[in-house]
C-alpha cells in the first residue's frame, strides 16, 4: 500500500466515480489514536455540488462533509471515492 503524508493530501480535490467534485480535502479523522486507523476525510464542500450528492454524507460541526476513508479508491492529482 502506498504511503502519503497528510500535508501532501490537503487541498486535493475529492471526486466521485462519476467525476462530480465534492470539494477539497481539509483533514483526516482517526477512529483510534493507538492503531492510527483512519475514519473520515473532512471535505470542504464545493459550492456547486449537486444537493442530492451532498446529502449522502454526514457533516461536522463546521458544515464540512465527512466521507468514510473506506470509500477512497485512488489518490493521484485528486482523491477518487466510490
Amino acid at each position: 500500500m502506498a504511503e502519503f503524508l497528510i500535508d501532501n493530501l490537503r487541498q486535493k480535490t475529492v471526486m466521485n466515480a462519476n467525476g462530480q467534485e465534492l470539494g477539497t480535502l481539509q483533514e483526516v479523522t482517526f477512529s483510534d489514536k493507538r492503531s492510527g486507523e483512519l475514519q473520515n476525510l473532512v471535505v470542504s464542500e464545493n459550492p456547486e455540488i449537486n444537493p442530492d450528492l451532498a446529502t449522502e454524507y454526514p457533516r461536522d460541526k463546521y458544515g464540512n462533509l465527512l466521507v468514510p476513508t473506506t470509500q477512497v479508491t485512488s489518490v493521484e492529482d485528486y482523491i477518487l471515492i466510490s
